[in-house]
């Protein structure tokens, strides 16, 4: 069985009923053992830390370096185990953090592309850490990732010189000018300034202009509800004596056939 150490969530120390964060104070622990050999502890640092191992005694303890609150450095109780895990743990965490930093990856619907860039990124990283195990000054990950780029490129595309940019509206340098003594003496470009008469005008030619209007307006709608007041009026006074006439004359012919059928019977 191979010695392991491994790092869990918070979650799962409901299972093994430790204490809850708020009743732990800084640099103390807590740890469960099972019949196997597997450890679960949880240590409080700044933020609780739960940790399971089958390598370590839980109960040997050591000392770490934290920087309090006044920005004095204080010794803080620490599991063995801890100090193990940070010294000895694998390369994947810090791995994951350099592929974090600067990433080339990018969305696309077919799937082997993020692969593709996966693999960029790794390559990447893997040179960093070649580069930084051998004795020459040493460079961030940023700085590397473009050394990596210029040296890809050519030398023609990375040395040339930058052309200036030609806009793409040309914009005239020339700029429209008045002389002060039309500008300031003259009055041909400024606007007139009104008087007492010529408001007065102005007011008595809106009266006029009113009052017309009124008026043509008034005989406007006067002659045509008079045109349709006589058209009704005529409308209904034809009607009216039509149906009279009518009345009258059936009546009277009624009369003179009654005579007539009456003569015609005596006769006979």
């Amino acid at each position: 069985m191979c010695n392991q150490e491994k790092s869990i969530h918070a979650n799962e120390d409901r299972k093994t009923k430790m204490n809850a964060d708020k009743f732990l104070k800084h640099g103390d622990y807590q740890w469960y053992t099972s019949d196997s050999g597997l450890t679960a502890i949880k240590w409080k640092d700044k933020r609780t830390v739960h940790l399971l191992s089958n390598f370590d005694d839980p109960e040997v303890s050591t000392q770490v370096n934290r920087r309090g609150r006044d920005g004095n450095i204080h010794p803080v109780a620490c599991p063995q185990l801890f100090v193990d895990y940070n010294n000895n743990k694998n390369c994947v965490d810090k791995f994951d953090q350099l592929l974090a930093s600067y990433k080339v990856d990018r969305r696309s619907k077919q799937w082997w592309h993020r692969i593709f860039f996966y693999f960029l990124d790794a390559s990447d990283i893997n040179a960093y850490c070649i580069y930084k195990e051998l004795e020459i000054p040493k460079m961030k990950s940023k700085d590397f990732r473009r050394s990596i780029i210029n040296g890809l490129l050519s030398e023609t595309l990375v040395n040339k010189p930058k052309s200036p940019r030609t806009p793409l509206i040309e914009i005239s340098n020339y700029k429209p000018f008045v002389p002060s003594e039309v500008r300031l003496e003259s009055s041909k470009h400024q606007p007139v300034r009104g008087t007492r008469k010529s408001v007065e005008l102005s007011v008595e030619l809106s009266v006029e202009l009113s009052v017309e209007l009124s008026v043509e307006l008034s005989v406007e709608f006067s002659v045509e509800f008079s045109v349709e007041l006589s058209v009704e009026l005529s409308v209904e006074l034809s009607v009216e004596l039509s149906v009279e006439l009518s009345v009258e004359l059936s009546v009277e012919l009624s009369i003179e056939l009654s005579e007539i059928d009456e003569k015609l019977r005596f006769e006979t």
